[in-house]
This record gives structure tokens, C-alpha cells and sequence, in this order.
């Protein structure tokens, strides 16, 4: 009785190891792993840019890093492109002029822009906006003179979107999380 109990248990034991190690996983050790990955991770803590108040604001953080981070994250949304410009702008919510933003925004020359909401600290020095409980960046796809990222201030948060701007219909906005 005891042998047959032991067996059960065992199979039952196999079983679920082979469940919770099933191929549905969404871990990828190997992408997490690479030098990429961390190399990803580390540019966008601390400092990403400087507002020194007149009115030239310095992108401070690895430039060809983020081009290379946005450029993979289009790329993953079905809008593969070659980024020409990486800047930061300081511009007023649409809906609340007196609420001044920061955004690091790349763009393609055509009509495709990506970004994410920055915050300024005390020094002038700007970091990623953590406002949210996840950082994303925000596309936007559409006409060539329209649907720039802009964003809302909505219940003291900045919340990106893309200002179709005369583009109509055309304009698309993808949030992928960093």
C-alpha cells in the first residue's frame, strides 16, 4: 500500500512540474539575459536630459541607445522606421496651458513619433515621468503635418496623445510598456 501511495505521489509530483514548467511561460531567459536587455534597463534611470532655464534643453542620457530602444519598440508595433531627430521639447497640456510638460520625443521625418513624458527636478535635470505605475512610451502613426504627440493633464497626471492635427482618421497611437 505504502509502494503504491509513493508512486501516486510521484506521478503526481511529475505532472505538476511538467505544468508549471510548461512552454506558456512568459519568461524569456535568454532576452533578459543579454547585454541588450540590461544595457536598456540602465540608460533610462537617472538623468535623461537637462533644463538649465535658458531655454536649450540637453539630451544627457546615450542618444544612439534610446534611438536604438524606440527604433525596436516601433519595430515590435508593426511600424518599422529609421528615426532622423531625438529631442526634448517642453510644451503646455492641450487642455491646461498653465501646466508645462517635458517630453523626449524621436521622429522619423514623416509619420511616424514616438516618445515618453519627462519630469523636471529641482536642478533643472529630467528623468522619466513615474507617475504611472508603468512607464510607456507613446507612438503615433498618421499624416506627415499632423498627429504629434501632445499630452492631457487628467486628475494630476500628464497622459500622452497624439493631436491628429488635420490628419482625420489617419492618425494611430500605440502604448508599449518600457
Amino acid at each position: 500500500m505504502k509502494t503504491n501511495l509513493l508512486k501516486i505521489g510521484a506521478c503526481l509530483l511529475f505532472i505538476a512540474t511538467i505544468v508549471a514548467c510548461s512552454s506558456d511561460s512568459d519568461i524569456n531567459l535568454t532576452d533578459a539575459a543579454t547585454p541588450e536587455r540590461e544595457n536598456r534597463a540602465s540608460f533610462w534611470e537617472g538623468e535623461i536630459g537637462v533644463d538649465n532655464g535658458d531655454g536649450d534643453i540637453q539630451i544627457t542620457a546615450d542618444k544612439s541607445a534610446i534611438i536604438a530602444n524606440f527604433e525596436d519598440i516601433l519595430q515590435k508595433e508593426g511600424n518599422a522606421t529609421t528615426l532622423e531627430s531625438l529631442k526634448i521639447v517642453k510644451k503646455p497640456a492641450l487642455n491646461d496651458p498653465s501646466n508645462i510638460g517635458y517630453m523626449l520625443i524621436g521622429a522619423d521625418g514623416r509619420n511616424i513619433s514616438i516618445g515618453v513624458m519627462l519630469i523636471r527636478n529641482g536642478s533643472g535635470s529630467l528623468s522619466l515621468d513615474e507617475a504611472f505605475d508603468v512607464i510607456k512610451t507613446t507612438s503615433c502613426r498618421g499624416c506627415a503635418s499632423g498627429c504629434n504627440l501632445e499630452y492631457l493633464y487628467v486628475n494630476g497626471k500628464k497622459v500622452p496623445i497624439c493631436n491628429e492635427n488635420g490628419c482625420i482618421s489617419d492618425c494611430t497611437k500605440t502604448e508599449t510598456e518600457l
